[in-house]
């Protein structure tokens, strides 16, 4: 064998190794966006359950839910305060949702799924209200989506 033909199978081992390596790191890299994925999807329910039980184990806060959401309901103003901030707390954590999702964190039709908590405290007076007022607040594109998705809530009523 001369050297010529050594320096031949030389680089095509070496071609081989490079293709070899190539797809170990696809395979690595797709296993880590899944990991990426699935921990986005944890932090994200992580976070949706303590905000749910923290309406399960604080019946104040049940009641004020209840209050705030009722056509007629009355609210002193400390109450309607609490209610306010709660709306804006529960459209914050909304907001993470759908722009994880625009992002491409969250799988599509992630947020779409969860919009019924964030509409069913929106078509109500006070939260419509509420949202009147506050949704120039939000990032653009946004507002946009939660007024489709109240849209459609309503729609599903009717």
């Amino acid at each position: 064998m001369t050297l010529s033909e050594l320096a031949s199978l030389g680089s095509l081992v070496s071609g081989v190794a490079v293709l070899i390596t190539l797809v170990f790191l696809l395979i690595q890299t797709r296993q880590n966006t899944m990991a990426l994925f699935r921990a986005e999807a944890n932090a994200t329910y992580t976070a949706g359950s303590e905000w749910m039980m923290a309406i399960i184990n604080n019946q104040d806060l049940a009641r004020l839910l209840i209050a705030g959401s009722a056509e007629n309901g009355n609210l002193n103003e400390i109450d309607d305060l609490r209610f306010g901030n709660f709306l804006r707390l529960t459209l914050w954590f909304s907001h993470h949702i759908w722009h994880r999702q625009k992002l491409g964190i969250l799988p599509e039709g992630e947020w779409e799924r969860g919009t019924a908590i964030v509409t069913d405290l929106l078509v109500t007076r006070r939260g419509a209200a509420w949202w009147d007022q506050n949704k120039a607040s939000f990032p653009p594109g946004f507002p946009e989506a939660v007024d489709k998705a109240i849209e459609a809530s309503r729609l599903k009523i009717s």
